[in-house]
């Protein structure tokens, strides 16, 4: 998902970079100048370490588990009678099994994930390496 973002990305970048014309833009010296005189100098040593923790420590549970809330539901979205989502989050294999020969429960199961998925976007991480069936059991 992350390639086809980066590659719509690049096809827009070469799309206006063709349009820009570089004669029209020019250069004042004199507010470059200005700008870096007045630049604040940092380094890596003037943030305090302990601040750095507490943000890593309130970060999203999904992003500590690596899997993207983002590539689940568009997993979900397209793929999942075929159970794709379960198998992004780390299921069972049987679970998967289950999703493919009943296509998403006979289309039950994987509505229910996707509104799963959707009420809990800003933490999935019940939902990785969940072995039951019914991945939202225990979790509502």
């Amino acid at each position: 998902m992350r390639k086809i973002v980066l590659l719509l990305v690049v096809i827009l970048a070469v799309m206006v970079s063709q349009q820009a014309k570089a004669s029209a833009y020019h250069v004042d010296e004199i507010s470059v100048d200005q700008l870096f005189d007045n630049a604040v100098e940092t380094s890596m040593f003037d943030f305090n370490a302990p601040a750095l923790n507490t943000v890593a420590a309130n970060a999203s549970s999904s992003a500590v588990a690596g899997k993207d809330p983002i590539i689940a539901l568009a997993l979900n979205f397209f793929f999942g009678y075929l159970g794709a989502h379960r198998f992004y989050l780390g299921t069972e294999l049987l679970t998967g099994i289950a999703y493919i020969v009943t296509f998403g429960g006979f289309g039950v199961l994987y509505v229910i994930d996707l509104i799963a998925l959707l009420v809990k976007f800003d933490n999935i991480a019940p939902f990785v390496n969940n072995p039951s069936l019914f991945m939202w059991k225990g979790v509502f």
